[in-house]
């Protein structure tokens, strides 16, 4: 049996993701403190605010949330309730104020 590649330009992420992204060398955290961003919930999408960026192993509600500067987590201030979310970078996308 033959190993599995992931397709050319891209890079694998740790296989709880089982995601592929365009990598360039020495990329850091896709967004910083303070950014604007949305997500989708079993609601629908949320907005809020990003308080914390994770490129360390981190507890997380009583779990601990798997992240490195090649595959960072983020928490996110949801702006219309206290809920603080933690996501990947892929499930997030930067939007204006």
């Amino acid at each position: 049996m033959q190993a599995y590649l992931p397709p050319p330009g891209k890079v694998e992420l740790p296989r709880a993701s089982r995601r592929y992204r365009d990598k360039e060398d020495g990329e850091m955290a896709k967004f910083s403190k303070g950014d604007h961003v949305k997500w989708n919930s079993e609601a629908g999408h949320v907005t809020g605010t990003i308080s914390k960026v994770h490129t360390s192993d981190f507890e997380y509600k009583g779990h601990t949330r798997r992240a490195s500067k090649d595959a960072p987590q983020y928490e996110i201030q949801s702006d219309k309730t206290d809920h603080v979310a933690a996501h990947k970078e892929d499930a997030l996308t930067k939007i204006a104020r």
